[in-house]
């Protein structure tokens, strides 16, 4: 019987202990989150209310903006990570990858445009492409208007004309003879005598006293048409048209001024260009269309090429863009917006099996405690 009691004592200070330490450490878990508000008694307010952490949470926010700027998202962290080989490579693949779906898409431009809200773009571009080709044609005319033709024109333009002169002059004779031994040359060529010699009076009497029945026309065409095929009359309209040649180059280009004006030169050129007609065409082709010819080079070399001076960008100014960024700020506002049940829930989620061992860890010193206890009645006994 005495050693039952013995053992009953034993095991009721050992479990009493295990209780109240358990228990204890349990409670105090409890005390880092609840109660959430401050609770009083009449104008006293009761000690440890509200828990650490809600009493705590606008310093404790503070302190992890600090913990992930000083100790998590460090600049020497995030360089190292930015000049890794591996992560460099993963980031290069996934970034081709993503350029090919946008390259490979078979919507028109103007359908992706619109669905990026880019508004009244054809208008736009329109508009800016027209403006600048006018201020090309102008800024090309004020230029030119201070030269000569002489001046103006390439060298191998006055090579050209200079080689074609005698060219031009075979032609117009050649087109010459030919109208003058048409019908209608003869017709002409008969009206202008009969014009001359109708303005001479009696001259026209006294020729045809000579000719007697043979008209003048039919004496003079055969002499014009030979005229127009001597190699003299080529050389002649050949020196002519050198001379005017000369002449012309030594001209003023602003004299064109006087018989096209500026706004006529714009208007045609813009007319021939037909800049709203293209753009058109441009934006109703796939995305797919116009990138194609180019599909491989963007892939293969634009955007390794864009993704390394981007990384190597970031790298050189990592410290600044943290600084710009304001994490610690960020994160500051953010944990300062949880309420008191979501931080806790946080909080438990990461350390739930820690707390739960601490518990355990309380229970089992209170256990031991109370063994010990019992062991001393026991002896004083």
């Amino acid at each position: 019987m005495i050693v039952m009691n013995i053992w009953l004592n034993m095991l009721t200070t050992t479990g009493l202990g295990a209780i109240i330490g358990g228990y204890t450490n349990h409670l105090a878990i409890k005390m880092l989150f609840r109660p959430h508000r401050p609770i009083y008694i009449g104008k006293f307010q009761v000690p440890f209310t509200p828990g650490l952490i809600p009493k705590r949470r606008d310093e404790l926010a503070v302190q992890l903006g600090k913990m992930v700027v000083e100790h998590l998202l460090t600049p020497e962290g995030i360089g190292k990570k930015l000049t890794n080989e591996e992560f460099q490579k993963g980031l290069i693949h996934w970034a081709q990858v993503e350029v090919d779906k946008v390259i490979t898409n078979e919507r028109s431009l103007r359908y992706m445009l619109e669905k990026w809200n880019v508004a009244h773009v054809e208008e736009e571009a329109t508009r800016k492409i027209e403006y600048v080709i006018t201020e090309k044609i102008h800024a090309f005319l004020a230029e030119y208007y201070t030269y000569t033709w002489e001046q103006a024109l390439p060298h191998s333009v006055h090579e050209k004309i200079e080689n074609a002169i005698p060219n031009a002059s075979a032609f117009i004779l050649e087109r010459g003879i030919s109208f003058f031994e048409s019908e209608e040359g003869k017709a002409r060529l008969s009206k202008m005598i009969d014009d001359f010699f109708a303005s001479r009076g009696t001259l026209l009497n006294l020729v045809g006293m000579f000719l007697g029945n043979v008209s003048v026309v039919d004496r003079v065409q055969p002499e014009v048409i030979k005229f127009l095929g001597q190699d003299a009359t080529k050389q002649l309209l050949t020196d002519v048209l050198q001379k005017e040649w000369e002449k012309l180059k030594g001209r003023d280009v602003k004299e064109l001024e006087a018989f096209v004006e500026k706004e006529m030169i714009v208007s045609s050129v813009l007319s021939a260009v037909k800049v709203e007609e293209t753009v058109s065409k441009f934006l109703n082709q796939s995305v797919q269309q116009v990138c194609e010819p180019v599909r491989e080079t963007i892939i293969e070399k634009v955007v390794p090429s864009a993704v390394a001076k981007g990384l190597k960008w970031g790298t050189e100014n990592v410290e600044s863009i943290l600084n710009n960024l304001h994490l610690a700020e960020i994160v500051q506002q953010e944990v300062s917006t949880f309420s008191t049940e979501r931080l806790e829930d946080l909080v438990l989620s990461i350390t739930k099996n820690e707390l739960k061992m601490i518990t355990y860890l309380g229970a089992l010193l209170g256990g031991m405690i109370g063994l010990v206890q019992g062991l001393l009645l026991l002896f004083l006994r």
